[in-house]
């Protein structure tokens, strides 16, 4: 059975932005569904497909591993790694329920090392919302390189400037807070824009870039999307407060600008602009 809001799943520490509570676990599911059109079309525009060996880093609770795992079929298989051990029992579970016997997960942080019997091996490595957390994406990145076997595909989607994140009507209430999301952001060691420089880097570590676009979506309140920041706001403005990024009157008005602009005629919340990328592990 899917965990419930009251499942005795424990969080841990460190693990996520918003932990490894079952409540985050419905957040990530439905942030998933939101988006899950846009990554299946990322997915056929890298050719992944049936019989392919892919790797997921930074899969969280499976959600699109469980995706891949259909893609590839019973020929295929796909790698799940992620750092918390909560979410990947509940991957495991799932795959279980869905009688998908092609699913191999590892618990670990992305910047260990690669074990050697998997190098060369992947036809594909994705990630997805992972490389913007992280301090030094290049070392996910290298992995995917030692991962992929040669002309192997690495597919990235990821934040590309989160400050163009906007809500209409506009507020200054609510750019405060955003300004106050992406402070917290770059004290954690993550970059809220690293989209704007992914390609470089990704070059740098030895791959030849074959797409490359933006993804930009908007919703009205009537919109399924306006859903993805209902189930974060809410839930991490606090932890703004408690780590001192916003006092609590400004993180009232910021709840409050949110809730107004869904009762607004002219109601829009523009998404912040994601990247997404397509690149060839370069031939030595």
């Amino acid at each position: 059975m899917t965990p419930s809001p009251d499942s005795p799943l424990e969080q841990e520490p460190n693990a996520y932005i918003l932990g490894t509570a079952a409540i985050e676990l419905q957040r990530l599911e439905l942030q998933d569904s939101l988006w899950c059109e846009v990554t299946q079309a990322l997915w056929d525009s890298a050719g992944f497909g049936a019989g392919q060996n892919l790797m997921e880093l930074g899969c969280g609770p499976g959600y699109s591993s469980l995706a891949l795992a259909q893609r590839v079929g019973k020929n295929g298989k796909v790698y799940a790694w992620d750092r918390s051990a909560q979410f990947l029992q509940f991957l495991n579970h799932r795959a279980a329920q869905q009688n998908l016997h092609n699913i191999t997960t590892h618990q670990g942080d992305v910047m260990a090392s690669l074990e050697p019997s998997l190098a060369g091996t992947f036809d594909g490595v994705f990630t997805r919302w992972l490389l913007c957390w992280m301090e030094q994406p290049e070392l996910a990145i290298r992995l995917a390189f030692e991962a992929l076997r040669p002309c192997g595909k690495l597919v990235i989607f990821d934040y590309f400037h989160y400050h163009s994140l906007e809500l209409m009507p506009q507020n200054p209430a609510f750019r405060f807070g955003i300004d106050a999301v992406e402070a917290a952001w770059r004290a954690s060691g993550g970059n809220p824009s690293l989209g704007t420089t992914l390609p470089e880097l990704v070059q740098q570590c030895g791959f030849d870039i074959v797409l490359q676009r933006l993804c930009t979506r908007y919703a009205t309140p009537q919109d399924p999307l306006w859903q993805w920041p209902t189930s974060f706001f809410p839930d991490f403005v606090p932890q703004l407060v408690a780590d001192g990024f916003l006092d609590s009157a400004a993180a009232a008005a910021f709840l409050a600008t949110f809730e107004q602009s869904k009762k607004h005629r002219h109601g829009l919340f523009l998404a912040p602009p994601m990247l997404e990328l397509v690149a060839v592990k370069r031939s030595v």
